[in-house]
């Protein structure tokens, strides 16, 4: 495809995604209840991370994304994270440690087993793991590991945004 490698973290290099994958729609609610249907956020690239409140990895991604989505997040990025907790452990979670990212939560797993980490794998393998879907809905990049400002930056540069 002939797109730059964005350096993650500090050692993971991402996937690209074949151009036909088109991330599973899902509808799930956040913690407050609300429900994200994420085929309504097509037309704006999406940076989708699955973490989980016991996972020291998932806790360092999500200050990058909280970071990201304060300084991108006016330009029309949507940070969205994942997780299967409860919803009460996920808002303690997110209120003590001052993050205001938006989660959905999955409590049946059901949309964790639709999304590739790469090619040939049928679910996330890896705590945290980044999905970035472009603008056009179809293409995506998926890291494993945290990614860093700069990945996250570079990630906004190839879907478009």
């Amino acid at each position: 495809m002939g797109l730059p490698e964005p350096h993650c973290g500090a050692a993971f290099p991402f996937t690209i995604l074949p151009s036909e994958t088109v991330p599973a729609d899902f509808t799930l609610p956040d913690p407050a209840g609300q429900a994200v249907r994420f085929a309504g956020l097509k037309g704006t690239p999406v940076v989708l991370t699955f973490w989980h409140t016991w996972s020291p990895v998932a806790a360092a991604q999500l200050d990058v994304l909280e970071q990201f989505q304060k300084q991108r997040g006016e330009r029309g990025a949507v940070v969205l994270g994942y997780t299967d907790e409860p919803p009460e452990v996920v808002r303690a979670f997110l209120q003590k440690n001052g993050l205001t990212l938006r989660t959905v939560i999955d409590q049946d797993h059901s949309v964790q087993w639709l999304y590739p980490r790469t090619p040939g794998w049928k679910a996330m393998r890896y705590e945290p793991t980044t999905v970035v879907v472009a603008r056009d809905g179809k293409s995506a990049m998926a890291w494993p590991g945290v990614l860093s400002a700069e990945g996250l930056q570079q990630a906004m540069r190839v879907s478009g945004k």
